[in-house]
C-alpha cells in the first residue's frame, strides 16, 4: 500500500501514547495481519481512518493487509477531517476524557468552517456525527428565523414524558395505519385511536383509514411499474424511529422497521406474536417506504455523546432483512440510508449471514450481526463472517438454547448473551450458569466485548454491559479490603 497521511488529520486526531502504540504494534506482529482495513477518501489514497496501523505496517514487513475501503462521499479536505474525527471519537483507544474533549473542540472548529461554506445544521450534524442540538449550541441560532431544513419534527414531543405520543401522531399524519403503530409501539389500539382523535384524524366508526397505502407485500411491490417505485420512494414525509422504553433492547435506544416480516418460523419469536396481533399483513414480508426517511428526519440526542446506546438503532427488529426471500432492492434501499446517515449506528441481526458477502462496501456505521441460539448455527456463522472484511461484527446469543463451542470468535467484536422471554408458543427460559460461564471464557479469550441481557439470569455487577469500541470501566478492589500482599 502506498497511501497518503494527511498532516492536518494527524494534527487534529489525538495521539496515542508510546505504550498504546507499542501494544498495537505487538498485536499486529503477533497475528501477522491487520483485521480491519484502512479507510481512505474518494481519491483512493488519503487515509481518513487507520493512520497508526498504516505507519506500523510500513515499518514492519510481513503483515497481511486487506484492501483499503474507499469512501466516495468523502471528497474535500474538511470532509476528510470530519470523517477522521468521527472515527477517532468512536474508537475505544480514544475513550479518555481528555482525548474526547480534544476531539470535541476540533469538531466545534470544523463546524464553524462548514458553516462558512453555507452547510445547513443538518448537513453539519451528519458530517460530524453529532446531534443537531450540539451543532446549534456550537454555532448559535441561525439568521432569518433559522434554517428550515433543520426544524426538529418532534420538537413539541419534548414536553411529553417519553415522546411516544408525538411520534405516533406524526406517523399517523404521514399515513401510517393505526394497527401498524399499535404493533410497533406495543400499545392498545384504543390508545392509538385516542391520539388520532387529538390530532384531528377521526375515521368513520373509528376505522383504520389510510391517507394512502403505506406498506407493500413482495408481490405487490414487484407488480408496480418502475416509475411508481420512484414516485413512492421520492415522496418526503415526516418519519421517526421508535423509542425503546423497556429493557428488551438495552443496547439500542431506537428501533427502525422500513421492512417487516420473516419466514424463519422460530418457535420463540416475539416479533411474530406482535405482528400477528397488530399488523394487517401479519408477519408477511413488507416494505414501508415512508419509514426510509426516519434516519435523516430524527435528530441524534445530545445524550449519545455519553451513552452509545442513544446512537444505536436496531434496524428491522421486526424482520430478517437478509432472509432469502428479501429482494436485493429492499436491502439496497435500507443500506443507502445507512450510508447517508453516519450520525447513527445501525445494528442488524440475521439468521442468514451468508448474504453479507453479497454486499459491496458495507457502511462503517453498520453493525452486522447474526443470531446463534444453538451449536448447529456456529459453523455457518463463522464461515460467513470470515468473508466480512470490515465493520463492527457481532453475535446475539439470545436465547442460549444449547452449550456453544466456537473456533473463530476472533472474527467478532461483540457478543450479546441472554435467555428467552415467554412467547405464544414457548415458555420463558434462563440458560444454565455453566453454559454461560463457559461461553464467557471463550468470549474473553477472543478479546470480544460482552453484553448480558436481563433474561440471562445475571444481575447486579455480574450483568456486564459492554459495547464494542468503548473501553469498559475497570473494577478495582476497594483499598479497605486489601491486606497481606494485596497492599503492595
Amino acid at each position: 500500500m502506498n497511501l497518503i497521511q494527511s498532516s492536518k488529520i494527524l494534527e487534529a486526531v489525538p495521539k496515542l501514547s508510546a505504550e498504546e502504540l507499542e501494544s498495537l504494534e505487538e498485536s499486529l506482529i503477533s497475528t501477522k495481519r491487520m483485521r480491519d482495513p484502512i479507510h481512505v477518501a474518494a481519491d483512493g489514497r488519503t487515509i481518513i481512518d487507520g493512520n497508526n496501523r498504516y505507519a506500523i505496517v510500513k515499518k514492519r514487513k510481513g503483515i497481511e493487509c486487506p484492501e483499503p475501503v474507499v469512501h466516495e462521499e468523502v471528497q474535500t479536505e474538511l470532509e476528510m477531517l470530519a470523517f477522521a474525527l468521527d472515527s477517532a471519537f468512536s474508537s475505544g483507544r480514544m475513550a479518555t476524557k481528555e482525548r474526547k474533549e480534544q476531539i470535541r473542540k476540533s469538531k466545534i472548529a470544523l463546524a464553524k468552517e462548514f458553516e462558512g461554506q453555507d452547510k445547513t445544521k443538518t448537513q453539519i450534524s451528519r458530517l460530524l456525527g453529532v446531534s443537531r442540538q450540539s451543532i446549534g449550541k456550537w454555532l448559535g441560532p441561525a439568521d432569518n428565523g433559522g434554517d428550515r431544513s433543520d426544524e426538529d419534527p418532534i420538537k413539541k414531543a419534548k414536553k411529553l414524558s417519553d415522546g411516544q405520543k408525538n411520534d405516533i401522531s406524526v406517523r399517523l399524519k404521514a399515513g401510517e395505519t393505526r394497527n401498524d403503530l399499535a404493533g410497533e409501539f406495543q400499545a392498545p389500539r384504543s390508545y392509538i385511536d385516542s391520539i388520532a382523535r387529538e390530532a384531528g384524524l377521526t375515521g368513520e366508526h373509528g376505522s383504520n383509514i389510510r391517507a394512502e397505502k403505506t406498506w407493500y407485500l413482495l408481490d405487490e411491490w414487484k407488480e408496480l411499474p418502475d416509475e411508481e417505485h420512484v414516485k413512492i420512494l421520492n415522496k418526503s414525509v415526516k418519519s421517526v424511529f421508535n423509542k425503546q422504553d423497556t429493557e428488551n433492547i438495552e443496547w439500542a435506544q431506537w428501533s427502525w422497521n422500513p421492512v417487516t416480516g420473516c419466514r424463519h418460523d422460530c418457535p420463540y419469536c416475539y416479533a411474530r406474536d406482535i405482528a400477528n396481533r397488530f399488523y394487517e399483513q401479519k408477519f408477511e414480508p413488507a416494505l414501508y417506504p415512508a419509514r426510509l426517511w426516519a434516519p435523516q428526519k430524527m435528530p441524534v440526542p445530545a445524550k449519545a455523546s455519553e451513552d452509545i446506546s442513544y446512537k444505536n438503532v436496531f434496524t428491522c427488529s421486526m424482520a430478517d432483512l437478509f432472509g432469502r426471500w428479501v429482494p436485493h432492492e429492499w436491502i439496497d434501499l435500507v443500506m443507502d440510508e445507512v450510508r447517508a446517515n453516519r450520525q447513527w449506528n445501525f445494528l442488524f441481526l440475521t439468521k442468514f449471514p451468508q448474504r453479507f458477502s453479497e454486499l459491496e462496501n458495507l457502511p462503517r456505521n453498520a453493525w452486522m450481526g447474526t443470531t446463534i441460539d444453538c451449536q448447529a448455527r456456529v459453523d455457518n456463522a463463522e464461515k460467513a463472517f470470515a468473508k466480512v472484511e470490515h465493520g463492527t461484527k457481532w453475535i446475539s446469543v439470545e436465547p442460549l438454547l444449547t452449550p456453544l463451542k466456537f473456533k473463530r470468535l476472533d472474527l467478532f467484536d461483540w457478543v450479546v448473551i441472554g435467555g428467552a422471554s415467554k412467547s405464544s408458543k414457548t415458555p420463558a427460559w434462563t440458560p444454565p450458569i455453566d453454559w454461560i460461564v463457559d461461553l464467557h471464557k471463550q468470549v474473553r479469550d477472543a478479546g470480544c466485548r460482552i453484553f448480558y441481557k436481563t433474561n440471562s439470569g445475571l444481575d447486579g455487577d455480574l450483568r456486564i454491559r459492554e459495547f464494542p469500541w468503548v473501553r469498559p470501566d475497570e473494577k478495582k478492589l476497594p483499598k479497605e479490603l486489601k491486606y497481606l500482599d494485596m497492599k503492595k
